[in-house]
């Protein structure tokens, strides 16, 4: 039932304000176009239906104008849904534009994002030399940035392309600047989440 709610007030927040010419052509248009990806990515889990109705229609709304973060942002939250649902190849397809798209904006970490979820895409599909040059192309975007949150997310997700490629030592390696990392922020759950990983690496390399 509260899953129709929603679905319903997805649909009333997506035609009470119909498109014009003219309206497109101001600000208002791209902040109806952030609310509609940001309401997007707030359901990606929840209500994937919805998700994918915001996201289409940011797009929709974003293509006429050019407008290079709706699009960015609408088709990184197709792709995630489609990752979620294990369609690594129709991910890898959105998530690839919204690529193309971000590399157009002028901060770098929305691209820094695009990169981290192909290379998680590839991982998963086990074509790990492809997994491993599009994290690295996220890493140099964190550390250019001294972005010290994706930092942790990078050397993480190396760490597990690594231990897949039985490159144990540079896993650990990784493991542990997200761990160094985590500590100097204080952030005590990235730190339990870096332990975690080295504990499984050692656990994969028979150091029980």
């Amino acid at each position: 039932m509260r899953k129709h709610a929603t679905l319903i007030l997805a649909a009333l927040l997506l035609f009470s304000w119909p498109p014009s010419q003219a309206w497109a052509q101001t600000s208002a248009d791209t902040s109806y176009i952030n609310a509609l990806t940001r309401r997007s990515f707030e359901l990606r889990n929840s209500n994937p239906d919805s998700c994918e109705l915001l996201a289409k229609q940011a797009i929709r709304l974003s293509t006429p104008i050019g407008y290079h973060r709706g699009l960015g942002d609408g088709y990184m939250y197709l792709g995630i849904l489609k990752k979620n649902q294990s369609e690594l190849d129709s991910a890898l397809i959105y998530y690839k534009i919204a690529l193309s798209h971000r590399l157009q904006l002028p901060e770098s970490a929305p691209a820094g994002k695009a990169y981290t979820n192909i290379a998680t895409a590839f991982n998963l599909k086990g074509i790990h030399d492809s997994a491993l040059f599009y994290q690295l192309a996220a890493l140099r975007i964190a550390e250019h940035d001294n972005d010290s949150v994706n930092l942790i997310i990078c050397y993480n997700n190396l760490g597990f392309i690594h231990q897949r490629l039985h490159e144990y030592e540079k896993a650990e390696n990784n493991f542990k600047q997200s761990l160094a990392i985590a500590t100097a922020r204080r952030s005590f759950a990235d730190e339990s989440r870096a332990l975690g990983n080295l504990g499984s690496l050692y656990t994969d390399m028979g150091q029980n």
